[in-house]
């Protein structure tokens, strides 16, 4: 693998479309391209989101029959701290899996990476130094010198109107000042 590429940005903010474009004019100079997604990427942290969800710190929700999940550890001390930690972990192991899965290919192409996950765990948590931290630092770690990094900013608007479950996230303008 010679180059990665990650687009980052809110939920509805086209991720997915540009990804697309980037992926056919790769495919269009003749070089071998994959398009990655990472998200979910619950191994270590698994546990302790199964525990929050017994306690209700942690919950889903169905809009317009998207199944969508909140997770308040802002309000807890105990939760927040070894949540981030787990994410870095478990962030950091899904990173290793998809670029080793991927290496083949020229340019990897992530519609979704570590640096969403940054974001949606400092609106998870509340924690918002988390980015100057040494575990937010080590959230994006795989991808800070190997990478280069188009951020996709949109008009709150046009996100709410694109994708209208997008409207019951009561964390996305948080999640949007985050990048």
């Amino acid at each position: 693998m010679e180059k990665v590429i990650c687009i980052v940005g809110s939920d509805g903010a086209g991720k997915t479309t540009i990804a697309r474009c980037f992926v056919n004019e790769i495919e269009k100079r003749g070089q071998s391209v994959a398009c990655v997604w990472m998200r979910f990427n619950n191994y270590f942290s698994k546990v302790l989101l199964a525990f929050a969800r017994i306690y209700g710190y942690s919950h889903f929700k169905y809009v317009s029959g998207i199944k969508m999940g909140f997770h308040d550890f802002e309000k807890v001390w105990w939760l927040r701290w070894p949540f981030a930690f787990l994410q870095m972990i478990d962030v950091n192991i899904a990173a290793w899996i998809k670029l080793h899965t991927y290496r083949k290919s020229e340019v990897l192409v992530f519609e979704r990476s570590a640096w969403d996950t940054l974001s949606d765990v400092m609106a998870d948590t509340g924690i918002r130094e988390l980015d100057r931290t040494w575990i937010g630092r080590g959230i994006v770690k795989a991808f800070n010198k190997k990478s280069t990094v188009f951020w996709i900013d949109r008009d709150m608007t046009l996100i709410r109107k694109s994708r209208i479950e997008l409207n019951e996230d009561y964390k996305l303008n948080v999640k949007i000042a985050n990048y």
